[in-house]
């Protein structure tokens, strides 16, 4: 308690955060690294670094193959959580309160500003993304969910990102 008690709350709690994670959260990104690099880390330097260029390749190439073949506005995965989201909201309440702010009967009742993209259970504020309590609301006035959804999960986002290559080696 006495180390936490030091430590800005926004440094130890998702909640208190002030910006958008985009669903990615991640404690250790050197453990990932290392098990990505598993066979490759034994290498001399040369080697490895070389290696590592390879798998990037690999891997741009293989996203964009993959994305080339995606027609929605956003990107798959999170399409079917739009989906799943709606699924989960269909039995709740929502009332209502005037320019674009609602109340949400779920467990526990939330608070949605539609207009400021905001919702009382801070989810949407970090994650960028409308998960259940803003997709019930969405779709019960007759809008589209993937049209409130932040540009980093379009698919023209993704098709950007991949769309350039790392240099062959001479």
């Amino acid at each position: 308690m006495d180390f936490l008690k030091n430590v800005p709350a926004d440094r130890w709690s998702t909640v208190h955060f002030p910006d958008c994670r985009y669903g990615e959260l991640y404690s250790n990104v050197a453990e990932s690294f290392n098990s990505w690099i598993k066979k490759e880390r034994y290498l001399p330097i040369r080697n490895l670094v070389d290696s590592i260029r390879v798998k990037i390749m690999d891997m741009i190439v293989a996203r964009r193959e993959k994305a080339s073949e995606w027609v929605g506005k956003i990107c798959p995965k999170m399409e079917q959580k739009l989906h799943d989201s709606y699924q989960e909201s269909r039995s709740w309440v929502v009332m209502p309160s005037g320019y674009g702010i609602f109340e949400v009967h779920s467990e526990p009742t939330v608070n949605l500003d539609l207009v400021g993209r905001t919702c009382s259970c801070r989810k949407w504020q970090q994650d960028g993304f409308p998960f259940c309590h803003a997709v019930g609301v969405i779709i019960g006035i007759g809008e589209e969910p993937s049209d409130y959804v932040d540009p980093y999960f379009y698919t023209e986002t993704y098709h950007a990102l991949y769309s350039h290559s790392i240099p062959v080696k001479n």
